[in-house]
This record gives structure tokens, C-alpha cells and sequence, in this order.
């Protein structure tokens, strides 16, 4: 649902196919923790689509979502005709904590990233789907029914409250996932094949406080052979500003 303003102003050019992974939402969780490695996730993304007999798309991702994007496509690139990452795929966690850790900004380990994704994850917590709505409606410059409509697809009800639709321990499976699995590992792979002259990445800038973007944002460029656009705006961007992004898929989808 994160994608319905994009879906509702492109029904007429594509059709969209949008999934929970494992563990989000209405989806079963894997049974094997070693299971939400990247690798693993972009496996099953593949089997999906074996199912739904898919077999020439255009890939449209954003953030963790980027990262199982270019596992996916490093290994089954022949049958994505192009792909657009939104503000995803080229994080390096390790980087970025080294980065912190060098300039005495945000979260320097995975240990310290564990504790944050659980307190945040199992701490969103609400008796209303009204204050749930309006937690999440505090975050964006603007609003609409469809970012209500998605924003209520976010929210599990457990216990009689409106919790988010991901838990804490899962969060933390996917980041340690996300750590075994950083997208470097694949960019020569990317860069060999040629596939890369199809990807976009469309890179946040927002807050400008967050320079290690820059810099992890050119080295995909550089070892990807990929195309990267940055935008003056947040890493949800495709909220913050959906005709921007619209445009941007249109163009590069064309």
C-alpha cells in the first residue's frame, strides 16, 4: 500500500503488483531466522513470481525493499525490463556506522541499531486507529485520503491496539539480514551483465545532515554502471512529493 498514490496515478499506464514480505502484515513470518538474509528474500520474490507466471516486469522499490530489488536482479536481471529504487539498495550499514562512529552522529552497531528497531517497532503502540493515523500524518508536509488508506494498512490490531503491522523481532531479522547481505556485494555482478544501465536510484538529500548518502550514493554510480538522480527530498519521498516520483517512473519506465 506504500505505493497506492503512484498505483492510482499510473493504473492506466501499468499494472501493479504489490506484496507484504515475510513477516509484514498479512504475510507468515519465515520459520528459520537465517531465512531473511537478503539472498534468501530475493529467492523468494523469485519463486513468487514463478507462481504468478511473471516474467518480464519493470521493478519499482524503496528502501529495505531496494536492497532485496538488486539481490533479486543480480540474479534474475533478464527478466526485469528496467528498475527505479527510492532511496534504496545502496545503504551500507556497516559504512554508516563506521561513519557515525568517526563523526559522533547517530548509531555506531549493530547492537546499538537491534535495541533502537525494538523500541521503536514494539513501542508503536496506539488505542485508536484515529491516533495511529494521526502519529503517522505528523511526519509529512501534506496528506490525502489514499495516504490514510495506506497508512491504515499499517496498523495490527494485538491485544485491542492499533500496533505497526511489523513486529520488533522481525525488524531485527531483517537488519541482521541486512547486515550479512550489504548491496556491494553484488555490484561487480551488476556491472559485468551490463544490467545496471537499467537501474535508477533516486537518492534522498533530506535531511542534508546525512552525508555518507553521497558518498555510498556514488559508489553504486561508480560499481553498479547505474543511474543515480538526487532529489531535494526525504527518504519517503513518494509521500512527501507523489507527482515528483510519478514523473520520474514515467520517464524512466517509458
Amino acid at each position: 500500500m506504500s505505493f497506492i498514490e503512484l498505483a492510482e496515478a499510473l493504473k492506466n499506464d501499468f499494472y501493479f503488483i504489490s506484496i507484504d514480505l515475510p513477516g509484514h502484515g498479512q504475510t507468515a513470518s519465515f520459520e528459520s531466522d537465517d531465512d531473511y538474509k537478503i539472498d534468501r528474500i530475493a529467492e523468494w520474490v523469485n519463486d513468487l513470481c514463478v507462481m504468478l507466471d511473471i516474467k518480464e516486469f519493470y521493478l519499482l522499490a524503496h528502501s529495505w525493499g531496494g536492497q532485496i530489488a538488486m539481490y533479486y536482479y543480480s540474479k534474475y536481471f533478464s527478466n526485469v525490463k528496467k528498475m527505479l529504487l527510492i532511496d534504496g539498495g545502496y545503504h551500507i550499514h556497516s559504512y554508516v556506522d563506521n561513519y557515525n562512529l568517526a563523526n559522533g552522529t547517530g548509531l555506531t552497531s549493530l547492537e546499538e541499531n537491534l535495541e533502537f528497531y525494538r523500541r521503536d517497532f514494539d513501542g508503536y503502540i496506539f488505542d485508536t486507529m484515529e491516533s495511529f493515523i494521526g502519529a503517522e500524518k505528523v511526519n509529512y508536509p501534506r496528506w490525502s485520503e489514499l495516504l490514510n488508506t495506506a497508512t491504515m494498512d499499517l496498523a495490527i490490531i494485538k491485544d485491542n491496539k492499533y500496533c505497526w503491522h511489523v513486529p520488533g523481532n522481525i525488524a531485527e531479522k531483517c537488519l541482521i539480514g541486512m547486515y550479512k547481505c550489504p548491496p556491494d556485494l553484488i555490484y561487480a555482478d551488476i556491472k559485468s551483465s551490463q544490467a545496471g544501465n537499467n537501474i535508477l536510484l533516486l537518492q534522498s538529500s533530506i535531511p542534508e545532515n546525512l552525508l555518507y548518502r553521497d558518498i555510498l550514493a556514488e559508489k553504486f554510480r561508480l560499481e553498479t554502471g547505474g543511474v543515480v538522480k538526487k532529489m531535494s527530498l526525504t527518504h519517503m519521498m513518494h509521500w512527501e512529493n507523489p507527482e515528483l516520483v510519478i514523473n520520474e517512473v514515467r520517464d524512466w519506465f517509458k
